[in-house]
């Protein structure tokens, strides 16, 4: 994203899905500038932290993010809570509706996704354990 091998001024369009927090920047908006055609656009966008389940669910999954793995989110996880408001932009802004995605999860599937956040994996790097067994264990697993 800092440093591609794109010829200058030829893009429309820059996108990054799920990415923009962990970028330098200050580079990324550096590059941007050198690959993107006057008038391109950039769409940067993550799915939030404001899932829904539902109430029993959400109770876990919230308490598995704030109080399990909590302490191991990285800092640039605020601009995804913030809902990337927080990103240096240093470009006009377009408005962009709101799009909410659905998607049904079995419970092997929303263990995968919270085995996939980089809390978890920073945990399991930190610790040795693995604090998905103890949500498994919540769901009678």
């Amino acid at each position: 994203a800092e440093q591609t091998s794109i010829e200058p001024a030829s893009v429309d369009l820059v996108t990054a899905a799920q990415a923009a927090h962990w970028f330098d920047h200050e580079r990324f908006n550096v590059e941007v500038r050198r690959v993107a055609k006057p008038g391109a656009v950039i769409a940067l966008w993550s799915y939030g932290h404001n899932r829904e389940i539902t109430p029993e669910i959400d109770h876990v999954v919230r308490h598995f993010s704030d109080e399990i793995v909590g302490s191991y989110w990285s800092p640039e996880i605020r601009h995804v809570w913030e809902e990337y408001r927080t990103i240096p932009f240093p470009f006009s802004e377009l408005a962009a509706p709101n799009i909410e995605m659905e998607s049904e999860l079995s419970l092997d599937g929303l263990i995968g996704y919270l085995s996939s956040w980089s809390s978890t994996t920073k945990f399991i790097e930190k610790t040795g354990m693995n604090p998905i067994e103890g949500i498994c264990n919540l769901f009678g697993r």
